[in-house]
């Protein structure tokens, strides 16, 4: 974002109705080179955003890193469809015609589409990728694995099968032989 202000802030010495004829289209732009530069060198931009739905231990899985620049993908694809798509009413002249129905297709309603469209795909995709990730046998299924305080259930470990995960996943692993120290005073 402060790299678009800066731009912002250097095409401002131009005359007022440039900047705010082109100010979309310059968002855009920076926002499209911007995600593209996350993934040129290799750190996509929603890969923190996709680290949040796998566990710690999982975060730098093939699949979880792939996942991210899928959703950066479509970032780029929207940021650059939104640029595109902002001049075909300068390039037919409506620019200034706000009731034109150009406007109101290529300056509201695809941008809006688009953008919908991507935070979609990055709130649904990871989600999507984790679960193919616990079926799958070369994940390290450490969504499954629970350690369980046999002091935090009525009765102790006296049998009881561990809970499930927040996710509805269950534990497929037996429960850890139970070891307990005592020390005497």
């Amino acid at each position: 974002m402060l790299i678009v202000n800066a731009v912002l802030l250097g095409v401002s010495y131009a005359e007022t109705h440039d900047i705010i004829k082109y100010t979309p289209f310059i968002a855009n732009s920076v926002f499209s080179a911007f995600a593209v530069l996350s993934i040129a060198f290799r750190v996509p931009f929603t890969l923190q955003y996709v680290r949040q739905f796998v566990p710690r231990a999982s975060a730098t899985h093939d699949q979880v890193t792939r996942a991210s620049y899928y959703t950066t993908a479509a970032w780029v694809v929207a940021f650059m469809t939104n640029t595109l798509i902002y001049l075909v009413p300068i390039c037919e002249g409506k620019d200034w015609e706000h009731s034109n129905s150009l406007n109101l297709v290529f300056r509201i309603i695809l941008p809006i589409f688009f953008a919908l469209f991507a935070a979609i795909f990055t709130r649904i995709w990871p989600i999507k990728v984790l679960q193919m990730l616990i079926q799958s046998i070369g994940f390290d299924s450490a969504p499954r694995k629970v350690v369980v305080n046999p002091l935090a259930f009525p009765g102790g470990a006296g049998g009881l099968p561990p809970p499930l995960l927040g996710g509805g996943v269950p534990t497929t692993m037996p429960p850890p032989p139970i070891q307990v120290h005592a020390v005497a005073v």
